[in-house]
């Protein structure tokens, strides 16, 4: 039977009874020891969702399971919030005081040993910087210091909103493989909230995709690259692409892509060879022949612009 460390049953909220919801019937399901990744474009409800599952907020209506317990009793959130590591927006930090010093402080808040600050500073990269004061890190330092300070009391689920967010290429990367590492390594499930679909791709076990708060998609990395990969396309240049094109739409979509080449819709890669083979026969000199599918970007955006009202 399937674990979840996160389980949401018709999650709705809205911030007033006169306004639309911003999260509408959400079923969530984050299997435990995985990497979710929570997609979806600024305002599709990614943040409010987060807040309702922290119990920062309350629903107007659905269920809410996190870390194996109800969210709803108030003993229970405490139980909740000794196993969940919370990292959302920017790490609330001392800025005129060291990396180490902040730790200390976080450490006292959640009575947590203190010596787990050097194993935590190590696991984030952030020895060599800890006795640095914090103004003088970077963005991306200050990230790994905040999820350092949300692994201080050993949480088994980590809940990230756009940790990356500001970060350049490599600070991007840098979040990633800590990400990856922290999952495979200590077996701590994540639920990341990003925009970023080529980040989730690279990190994630399962996406969910999120628009106007509906939950548009939720399955595994590779349902949704299935999905991508049932939308063929020919690639198509000849010598003539208007006539190839009047040739080829009598039993097909024929569209035109930016640089001017053809984009025929089709079922199996063979029938490359019979649109090449038609317009071979009509007197046309093909210059280029291909199959194209869609990538996840591609498949992301279709996902969200069907999603809107």
């Amino acid at each position: 039977m399937t674990q979840y460390a996160i389980k949401t049953e018709h999650l709705s909220y809205a911030y007033s009874h006169r306004q639309k919801r911003v999260v509408h019937d959400l079923d969530i399901r984050v299997e435990k020891g995985k990497i979710y990744s929570f997609l979806g474009p600024n305002g599709a409800g990614k943040s409010t969702t987060i807040k309702l599952i922290l119990g920062l907020i309350r629903p107007d209506q659905g269920r809410i399971e996190l870390a194996g317990h109800h969210a709803a009793p108030q003993g229970q959130r405490l139980e909740i919030h000794r196993k969940t590591g919370i990292l959302v927006e920017s790490p609330g930090l001392y800025q005129h005081l060291s990396g180490q010093a902040n730790l200390k402080i976080q450490a006292k808040m959640r009575k947590t040993n203190p010596a787990r600050i050097g194993e935590v500073l190590a696991q984030v990269d952030m020895l060599e910087a800890a006795s640095r004061k914090v103004k003088t890190y970077s963005t991306g330092m200050k990230q790994r210091l905040g999820l350092a300070a949300a692994l201080l009391h050993k949480p088994s689920l980590l809940i990230l909103d756009e940790p990356t967010n500001g970060l350049d290429p490599k600070g991007i990367r840098e979040i990633r493989d800590l990400l990856i590492s922290l999952n495979k390594n200590q077996g701590i499930t994540i639920f990341l909230s990003t925009h970023l679909l080529s980040e989730a791709e690279k990190v994630s076990h399962q996406i969910g995709i999120i628009q106007q708060g509906k939950l548009l998609f939720q399955g595994s990395r590779n349902e949704l690259q299935s999905l991508r990969s049932a939308r063929m396309m020919a690639r198509i240049n000849t010598n003539n692409n208007a006539e190839a094109q009047k040739i080829l739409s009598t039993d097909r979509q024929v569209q035109t892509d930016e640089e001017g080449y053809l984009l025929v819709e089709c079922d199996q890669e063979k029938q490359i060879t019979q649109f090449n083979r038609k317009l071979v026969e009509s007197g046309l000199d093909v210059y280029y022949a291909a199959i194209v599918r869609e990538d996840l970007e591609d498949m992301f955006l279709n996902l969200t612009n069907n999603g809107k009202e």
